[in-house]
């Protein structure tokens, strides 16, 4: 949430970056461990700045949904014929939808987190960062939820091998 705007505001931080990419490409032709670790920094601060920008309000998605909000709203009051272009185009449909959607909850008074998919054919993830350990709960409607998890706590398990490497270094 941005909280410095006046009742506060959420926007996506979108996870997909370009030196993400470049990241799990490495993993997945195991490139050697330098490589994938410098590529890991990248990503991290790649994600970084990007999560910086979102609570600074610079993000796209509550703009572009605000305004397509408003046009409907213009369309309604016969002030506009029809929806700008943009937000008929499919590339803004794929872009508004969310398949894989998480949301993080740091509270300590909690000891599980749980956050629905946002579409029927999504995935859901909550999940808490504590001091000692990482809570993760997977959702689905379609029944994927247990493969989702296995795969996501092979992907962990392998990035914790690769932070005992780091920390050798």
């Amino acid at each position: 949430q941005a909280k410095q705007f006046y009742h506060g505001r959420t926007e996506t931080i979108r996870s997909v970056t370009e030196a993400s990419v470049r990241f799990c490409q490495a993993v997945a032709a195991g490139e050697p461990t330098t490589v994938v670790i410098g590529l890991f920094r990248d990503a991290v601060n790649a994600q970084v700045k990007r999560s910086k920008m979102a609570k600074q309000g610079l993000g796209v998605d509550r703009h572009l949904f605000g305004l397509k909000e408003l046009a409907k709203e213009e369309i309604s009051d016969a002030t506009w014929g029809a929806l700008p272009a943009l937000f008929a185009d499919p590339m803004y449909s794929e872009l508004s939808t969310s398949t894989l959607s998480t949301s993080h909850c740091g509270g300590k008074s909690l000891s599980l987190f749980g956050f629905g998919p946002v579409v029927g054919n999504g995935i859901g993830i909550g999940y808490m960062i504590l001091e000692n350990d990482i809570r993760i709960h997977v959702s689905s409607f379609q029944g994927r939820a247990n493969a989702f998890a296995f795969s996501l706590l092979q992907s962990l398990n392998q990035l914790e091998r690769l932070f005992q490497t780091m920390a050798k270094l």
